[in-house]
């Protein structure tokens, strides 16, 4: 029984992704946070762009996937913009709440995303590229 326990709590994210009724049970059962369980090979970047804005600024957008049957949960963005050496000039990580203000991507589907940043005139002038990775924190 205490085996059969540990493995609820600690599957208990994956158990109401699958079966969302029972978010009340197992929170009662176990005393914790139920929360949209955290798979990072589940959330893919199926597109994105990095562009100057004509009013000043720059825009990402980006397109996350889920691949799951069960909804996950909505993960970080870093953004690392690169000069002409690959080497990052500027590092920065977007929240959940910032790239969709959602907590979770539903089952097979997709979010899309816009970002709007300024950056230093000097850094970027030497801005030749980016890369983008979906992490949870």
């Amino acid at each position: 029984m205490i085996l059969l326990w540990q493995w609820l709590l600690v599957q208990r994210n994956w158990l109401v992704a699958e079966e969302p009724a029972l978010r009340p049970l197992m929170s009662a059962l176990c005393g914790c946070e139920v929360t949209w369980p955290r798979e990072p090979d589940s959330v893919l970047i199926e597109s994105s762009s990095f562009m100057e804005n004509p009013e000043g600024g720059y825009t990402v957008q980006m397109r996350l996937r889920n691949t799951q049957h069960h909804p996950v949960a909505m993960p970080s963005l870093e953004l690392s913009l690169t000069d002409l050496q690959d080497q990052v000039l500027v590092r920065r990580v977007f929240t959940a709440q910032e790239l969709s203000g959602k907590d979770h991507v539903q089952a097979l589907r997709d979010v899309r995303s816009t970002l709007n940043f300024d950056l230093d005139d000097k850094v970027s002038k030497r801005i030749t590229g980016f890369r983008a990775i979906v992490f949870y924190p």
